[in-house]
């Protein structure tokens, strides 16, 4: 993969509209080795050109005298919003794998409007960018000679977007792999950003723009990948897509028209990135030409395909998890995976999570975002004492295991007791939890009812007692005997209620009796404090 000077000149002669140099950039040789590997080719082989004044860095890998076939890479979104930060290439080492040219090409939406995701959509209604970047590639298939050259976008998220829209344009039968592509751009986090800088009015105006392109161009054939585990991919885009289609989406792969969807499910650490993966480069490449073809799959191998994505990334995540323990990265590896949904791992490195390391990932972010699959590292956080000082995280795990608790799952129960009865919880956490609590249906649960009364005694403020004393009452009419040993102890130690000893004994055989186990321990208390009192030497006049 080299810069050649003379294919540069052809490139550049045939559209009038391109202006191509040669770009060796001067900032390559700062850049880190884990932004660039210098002793790669791409380092020699990138071309610059402008089109309609629009900037384009691209990779070129030439093998047009052997071949007809071109593979076309799109940047699947922005890697920084400074010129400074360099382009990048997806999917140049596909060349290790197919005899087809490889022209990839970075989005210059980064470098125009500084948004993390360009799909190639700015430029004007009369002259989008998608359609410069047509003539670009066009420019190159021409330069080198082929009249009917077999063009194969592959790309993924806003790339597989740009493929779509870049294939609408070029005026040749083509064939389109897109990985989990952005097809309703509303759902994207960046879309609003973009709509209001730089994004092309016919994308913002039109919201079905790039399903109605697939539509419209029947000549071109649509192979449309979507990992199931990415629910934002799954739910808003493809859903997208089936609905303007009318149809259902089914798991494995299935053609409809010219679309060949492959749905699959892959827990990979990023769901979004699952296709990542240069083996299955042949596997696209050889769904695509079958496609094209017209020739039915077997469905075994359709299967195969399927599975074989499924049981890789699965492959890789057992792994992890088996050697948690000689993994010094495993706790960002984890929440790597439970930022998607997935807490297998981290539920395997619990034990290792620090207090520093809580703070450091986003660990309590990726529970309160799945909180049924994050549910029992919730309980293991809590239960380690791992937020005893830390309000604002507890406030986004608490009321899921709080919730739990009220549903009388043992686990929640025991991590809301180990916070509220170690003494290194701080009072900040302790008025989450009673935040917490308070908004559930506390009276209709006696250990939640308990474990507010609990809470409020260590919080201990006129406020807090006030409430305290009033809620065990009215849990202690409703028949909580727990209520009433607590009860018992206030009324002991004068905490809500003027000390009475009399009263805390009463209401503790009461407990006793009702089997309340610990209220023994009251009684207790209080005939040694009666005993202590009558061998006190005596008050009276010594005269």
């Amino acid at each position: 993969m080299e810069y050649n000077p003379a294919l540069g000149r052809k490139i550049k002669d045939s559209v009038d509209a391109i202006q191509m140099r040669y770009s060796p950039p001067p900032w390559i040789s700062d850049l880190k080795e884990s932004q660039w590997n210098l002793e790669d080719p791409i380092s020699t082989g990138m071309y610059f050109a402008e089109v309609d004044g629009i900037p384009f860095h691209f990779l070129l890998r030439d093998r047009f005298s052997a071949s007809d076939r071109v593979m076309v890479s799109f940047t699947p979104g922005a890697y920084g919003s400074k010129r400074d930060d360099g382009p990048r290439f997806s999917r140049w080492k596909y060349a290790e794998c197919t005899d087809a040219s490889l022209i990839c090409v970075d989005d210059p939406m980064v470098y125009l409007y500084g948004l993390r995701y360009g799909w190639f959509g700015g430029g004007t209604e009369e002259k989008p960018m998608w359609a410069s970047a047509g003539e670009l590639i066009m420019a190159i298939v021409r330069a080198c000679g082929l009249e009917n050259p077999k063009i194969m976008f592959v790309s993924s998220s806003s790339g597989g977007t740009a493929s779509i829209l870049v294939s609408s344009v070029i005026g040749l039968p083509c064939t389109v792999v897109a990985m989990n592509p952005q097809l309703y751009l509303p759902a994207n986090v960046n879309y609003r950003k973009a709509a209001s800088n730089g994004l092309n009015s016919l994308l913002v105006k039109d919201k079905d723009f790039i399903t109605d392109a697939i539509k419209r161009h029947q000549e071109n054939r649509y192979l449309i990948m979507t990992n199931m585990a990415s629910r934002v991919d799954y739910e808003r885009h493809l859903t997208h897509l089936c609905d303007s289609m009318s149809v259902v989406p089914r798991f494995g792969i299935t053609t409809v028209g010219n679309v060949m969807n492959w749905i699959y499910y892959a827990s990979a650490a990023v769901p979004h990135n699952a296709m990542d993966w240069i083996a299955l480069y042949p596997v696209m490449e050889f769904l695509a030409q079958t496609f094209e073809s017209g020739a039915k799959l077997p469905d075994n191998l359709l299967d195969a395909f399927t599975r074989i994505i499924g049981e890789h990334h699965e492959a890789n995540k057992r792994l992890l998890i088996e050697r948690a323990g000689e993994d010094p990265e495993i706790v960002k590896k984890a929440v790597v995976f439970a930022n998607s949904g997935d807490f297998d791992v981290l539920d395997a490195a619990i034990d290792k999570v620090s207090r520093s390391e809580m703070k450091q990932n986003t660990v309590c972010t990726a529970i309160s975002n799945y909180p049924e699959h994050g549910f029992h590292c919730a309980c293991s956080i809590m239960s380690r004492g791992l937020l005893s000082a830390d309000a604002p995280r507890m406030r986004l795990i608490a009321p899921i295991v709080c919730a739990k608790a009220f549903a009388k799952d043992e686990d929640a129960q025991k991590a809301v007791r180990s916070v509220i009865e170690s003494p290194k919880t701080k009072a900040s956490v302790l008025g989450v939890m009673a935040s917490c609590i308070r908004g559930l249906p506390v009276e209709d649960s006696f250990f939640l009812s308990n474990a507010l009364i609990d809470t409020l005694w260590r919080l201990n403020t006129p406020d807090a007692l006030a409430e305290m004393t009033a809620l065990a009452e009215r849990s202690a009419a409703k028949g909580n005997a727990r209520a009433l040993a607590r009860m018992s102890k206030m009324y002991y130690y004068g905490r809500g209620y003027k000390r009475d000893l009399d009263e805390a004994e009463r209401l503790a055989r009461e407990a006793l009796n009702s089997g309340v186990p610990w209220a023994r321990s009251i009684i207790n208390k209080v005939k040694k404090k009666r005993e202590a009192t009558e061998s006190s030497p005596s008050d009276q006049d010594p005269l």
